[in-house]
């Protein structure tokens, strides 16, 4: 978490891939990449955030490449997911890849912003399975899209939010919400 400025925040949530070799090294390279990218962008062009924060992301992707390494048998090269948040003038510019999450609760509502990069949510959106289904299969948490050098080459996804009331920004991982799985 990083205020920029009177009215800036960056916040950003990476999760290191268990089955990587030093997830841990990875997610702080990749958060330390992304915050300074959006730091920089809300002190620079506040107005481009979108752009700024695929070129974070992108960034962190750099940064989790030069993870240096060595090859450990049944583990993959270093790997993490990621989620950010730039928050500027009443706007919300959320960023994620893998199944890291934002969510917004206001009032009585609670509501997940971002959609996982996962096999679960994949057979969901394709009408395969109910929510409860997918959740329940052994396959649940293995994610389609993550950050390290065998990832898939996706653009990363992005979603704005110009809240209508006072409310709270939730970033988190796997690690928390799969113990909230509907974010309530």
């Amino acid at each position: 978490l990083e205020t920029v400025g009177e009215n800036g925040v960056v916040v950003v949530v990476c999760d290191g891939i268990s089955s990587s070799v030093s997830p841990d090294v990875a997610a702080r390279s990749a958060a330390d990449a992304a915050g300074g990218v959006l730091a920089d962008a809300l002190r620079s062009d506040p107005d481009a955030l979108s752009d700024e924060t695929e070129n974070a992301i992108h960034a962190a992707q750099q940064a989790v490449l030069g993870v240096p390494w060595t090859p450990h048998p049944g583990r993959d090269s270093p790997s993490c997911t990621l989620v950010s948040a730039v928050c500027r003038d009443g706007e919300l510019t959320i960023g994620w890849v893998g199944d890291s999450r934002a969510y917004w609760i206001a009032g009585q509502d609670s509501r997940q912003l971002t959609v996982d990069d996962s096999w679960a949510q994949e057979q969901v959106t394709a009408g395969l399975m109910s929510a409860a289904q997918a959740r329940s299969d052994p396959r649940a948490h293995s994610i389609t899209r993550w950050l390290g050098a065998d990832a898939p080459e996706d653009p990363p996804q992005l979603v704005t939010l110009r809240p209508t009331e006072p409310g709270r920004l939730v970033l988190c991982s796997d690690g928390l919400w799969n113990y909230a799985p509907n974010g309530t």
